[in-house]
């Protein structure tokens, strides 16, 4: 019993699908209870996206930080991590269109008023996205915003995402 493939004319050979051990999870694979189903191990799905602001050794000023960065992907944020290179303050918005409505604007918020934020520290991080749109399409553009800083000269914004 099983799947049945054939090798050479008139000869069959029983197979089983298998997965990569850690990687893809097989079950049913020799289709005799029903259909084989594959499902990708979770770690293998997370992804995280990184911007560097950086005020090449002058305190960061407030603005649109670059063109923006193109996704290739579905995903959905499920957390924003934002670290400085000293202590300070600094608030980032992050704005998402559609590559065909480039460049994305102040309108094109993602984050509500939760916005990437450090007051007085080094680093903040961010799983509740309160208000935020946390989903993202392939070919989607994120672009960064500095609406506030102090002090700080470097920082890194992260979002940790699920590919879908």
């Amino acid at each position: 019993n099983g799947l049945l493939t054939q090798t050479a004319a008139d000869t069959f050979t029983g197979r089983t699908i298998t997965g990569t051990s850690g990687e893809i999870t097989v079950t049913n694979g020799n289709g005799v209870s029903g259909n084989p189903t594959l499902s990708l191990n979770s770690n293998l799905k997370t992804a995280t996206i990184s911007y560097v602001i950086d005020g090449g050794g002058s305190a960061i000023t407030t603005g649109i930080k670059g063109p923006g960065i193109p996704i290739d992907f579905n995903c959905t944020i499920n957390s924003a991590t934002i670290l400085a290179d000293q202590s300070g303050s600094i608030v980032v918005d992050i704005w998402k269109d559609t590559y065909a409505n480039y460049p994305p604007t102040g309108a094109d918020s993602i984050c509500a008023s939760a916005k990437p934020t450090i007051s007085s520290g080094t680093k903040n991080q961010d799983a509740t996205l309160t208000g935020w749109t946390t989903t993202i399409n392939a070919g989607d553009i994120l672009r960064f915003n500095v609406d506030s800083a102090t002090t700080v000269t470097s920082c890194t914004v992260s979002l940790k995402v699920t590919k879908t």
